[in-house]
């Protein structure tokens, strides 16, 4: 199967033209990888990833039940998650939570309890470097 792929600009210009599709549906396809497939039938658009097609309305589904089962302290209003920001410098679960908590307290009401859970992934983190360090100095002697 052809695949062309399309910007994210063109796709809603497109579709919210045509029908209305919001722009946050777009990035939802965009984060997830789909590609607007070459191949139409009757007018219906077909998007594909690496493991799956689907029509519009189909990914409008799944995104729509995605959505509410979304909490709102993981909406960023930006085109990335955290977790997008976490694998892309190759943090590890320690590193990783710190992160996570940090970006996430102000916005779940528990500002106070999870600034102190970043601080203990933290700690974590510095105990098991230290020890690396300690291990190879002992080796190394």
């Amino acid at each position: 199967m052809k695949k062309e792929e399309i910007t994210i600009k063109q796709w809603c210009e497109y579709y919210e033209v045509k029908n209305n599709i919001d722009i946050k549906f777009a990035e939802w396809i965009a984060r997830n990888h789909y590609i607007l497939c070459n191949e139409q039938t009757n007018g219906i658009h077909i998007w594909c990833n690496e493991e799956n097609q689907y029509t519009t309305s189909e990914l409008l589904k799944i995104y729509k039940k995605e959505k509410i089962m979304t909490p709102i302290h993981y909406d960023n209003k930006k085109n990335y998650d955290v977790i997008d920001f976490i694998k892309d410098y190759d943090l590890n679960f320690n590193e990783g939570n710190v992160i996570k908590y940090v970006a996430r307290a102000k916005h779940k009401g528990t500002h106070i309890k999870d600034l102190e859970k970043a601080i203990d992934y933290l700690e974590r983190e510095l105990q098991h470097l230290r020890k690396e360090q300690e291990q190879w100095i002992e080796n190394n002697k």
